[in-house]
């Protein structure tokens, strides 16, 4: 947004922002302004911390306290085995923990409300997302969850409008389900193919489900859709 801002020195950014894009600040003199905690995570009075850029490819943990905004790909390809979010992060942005080979681990906290595309896709050896009581997410972005091959649960939590294209294309779902009380209204194309999924009942209220929702899921017995 604001890459190579030569005399850009400061910015206001509010508690209130949720999301940062990729490279938003790069070769900008406000980096400069900030206090670096570590490689690409940085903090300031007003601010809780936020990351900015990529972080080494090797790093097999990562300390996500007080941490509020990821920018997008921060941890793309990285080594982390388990990832435990802290409450106040709105979003995961796009491709953040995509290709994280080694991950099995993930807790989401009940503040986040948009999951990114591509956000752990192809996190080959994932097996566990868990999302906080009460969870406030929105939206289950476009190939979000696609290709894990080792996820085999996953519960959706209520307040998810929209399930979109490809989200969970690939994932070895055995066991797929939904909060009582879901507040679905939209399933994506192809979010469901390639799935080990065996029965489903769509919840009450959905208005839309594209086509091919469930291609070559050859596992699937029955799927009840509401009247």
């Amino acid at each position: 947004a604001l890459s190579g801002c030569s005399n850009l020195t400061d910015v206001n950014i509010p508690s209130s922002v949720e999301y940062i894009g990729k490279d938003a600040f790069s070769s900008t003199p406000f980096l400069q302004n900030l206090t670096e905690n570590s490689n690409g995570v940085y903090s300031r009075d007003d601010w809780k911390k936020i990351v900015l850029g990529s972080q080494e490819r090797s790093i097999t943990s990562f300390d996500f306290t007080d941490v509020c905004v990821i920018e997008d790909q921060s941890f793309y390809g990285t080594k982390l085995q388990n990832i435990v979010l802290d409450e106040g992060i709105k979003s995961i942005g796009s491709h953040t923990f995509c290709g994280c080979d080694d991950l099995i681990n993930v807790s989401i906290p009940s503040s986040v409300k948009y999951l990114g595309s591509y956000a752990f896709q192809a996190c080959k050896n994932l097996e566990t997302i868990t999302f906080g009581e009460n969870s406030q997410l929105e939206i289950i972005g476009y190939s979000s969850i696609a290709n894990c091959n080792k996820l085999k649960n996953i519960i959706i939590p209520k307040k998810v409008s929209i399930i979109d294209y490809n989200s969970l294309y690939g994932a070895d779902l055995e066991n797929f389900s939904f909060e009582e009380g879901s507040q679905l209204k939209y399933i994506g194309e192809i979010a469901f193919a390639h799935t080990n999924i065996k029965s489903l009942n769509i919840p009450e209220g959905v208005e839309y489900v594209e086509k091919q929702v469930f291609y070559q899921s050859k596992n699937l017995e029955t799927v009840k859709i509401p009247s």
